[in-house]
């Protein structure tokens, strides 16, 4: 998947983000390629409490296939001087093979042990899940291992991000 995302302020206390994907699947049993988009909402009540709410895979199929819609609910907060964040989510995703919906409660939390360096763990549809996160200027480099208790592996994701903005902490 190759992503493009584009966020803007819209007040102090609203923003908003679209992403645009291109997904690309090549496999034994055959490939095929196709876009996406990702369309959210970001509201600020208060200086360290976010509240956004995201769809994802907004029109998006690959090889005439779609792909699964989901919406997304959650709120953040910092505390200790955004030493220490905490996130809850609530998503409604349906599954490629399922014509019902599912719906999961997903947890996290991020402690910055120094400038630009952070330490993540939580509950990803009830797998534990651990990571790292590490800013230097635009940049950052994001690590994170999800063990599934379903299937009995874990799943590594590795996210390079090159940002047109200030620099700011590691998020």
């Amino acid at each position: 998947v190759l992503l493009m995302g584009y966020g803007r302020k819209i007040t102090d206390a609203l923003s908003f983000g679209l992403n645009i994907k291109r997904f690309s699947v090549n496999s034994k049993i055959g490939g095929g390629s196709g876009l996406g988009f990702d369309l959210g909402l970001l509201f600020f009540p208060y200086k360290n409490l976010s509240v956004g709410i995201v769809g994802k895979n907004i029109n998006s199929d690959v090889k005439n296939e779609i792909s699964p819609f989901s919406y997304r609910i959650g709120a953040a907060i910092s505390l200790f001087k955004d030493k220490l964040k905490c996130a809850l989510d609530i998503v409604n995703k349906s599954e490629v093979q399922e014509k019902e919906s599912n719906i999961f409660l997903n947890f996290g939390i991020e402690y910055q042990m120094i400038k630009n360096f952070a330490l993540r763990m939580g509950m990803d549809r009830n797998n534990p899940c651990v990571g790292i996160g590490i800013q230097y200027k635009q940049y950052k480099f994001d690590y994170a291992s999800n063990t599934s208790i379903v299937i009995g592996g874990e799943t590594y994701t590795v996210e390079i991000t090159a940002g047109f903005y200030s620099a700011r902490t590691c998020s």
